[in-house]
């Protein structure tokens, strides 16, 4: 009689390396972001994303709009701004990011040592929704000297483009 046993386990199969797509969408950025108003209700913001290397790294000015409202003494701005940073990233396939600002009053509101303005309140739990879209997404304050350049240069574009900064 010669009886073989089978193996109670199949054999198990080498790990899977992930194709080069996924790993330049699953890769840690940086991103420096800079919001400049640009008169009423406008708004440039300037973001200069850092990733790993090989990567996809840059700077995105993205003009936005909002609904200013005088009794906000221009926060709004802040979190509109913010958004548009967070839409473009997203459509860049960004999944996991750093974010740096100079805005410490937003920094200090998304991570609860703040409340927001309660006219803030519908911007606030919308830019969180967005946080959230990311697999992992974090905003921190930045010393106004990181940021220099980059406010600069938004600050120039934005004088290109609408004629009027308010500073």
């Amino acid at each position: 009689m010669n009886a073989t046993l089978a193996p109670s386990r199949p054999t198990l199969l080498p790990p899977r390396a992930l194709s080069r797509a996924r790993q330049h969408r699953d890769a840690d950025y940086q991103a420096n972001v800079a919001i400049i108003r640009c008169g009423p209700n406008r708004g440039v913001a300037g973001v200069q994303i850092l990733g790993a290397l090989g990567t996809q790294s840059g700077e995105h000015f993205i003009p936005f709009e909002v609904q200013e409202m005088p009794a906000m003494l221009g926060r709004d701005f802040g979190y509109a701004g913010m958004l548009a940073v967070l839409e473009r990233m997203r459509k860049l396939g960004i999944r996991r990011v750093l974010i740096h600002s100079d805005d410490i009053a937003l920094v200090d509101e998304l991570d609860h040592r703040a409340e927001p303005h309660r006219e803030l309140t519908l911007p606030y739990i919308t830019l969180g929704c967005k946080l959230n879209e990311f697999v992992r997404a974090r905003v921190l304050a930045a010393p106004d000297e990181r940021l220099a350049a980059l406010r600069e240069k938004t600050t120039a574009l934005a004088g290109s483009i609408y004629q009027e900064v308010a500073c």
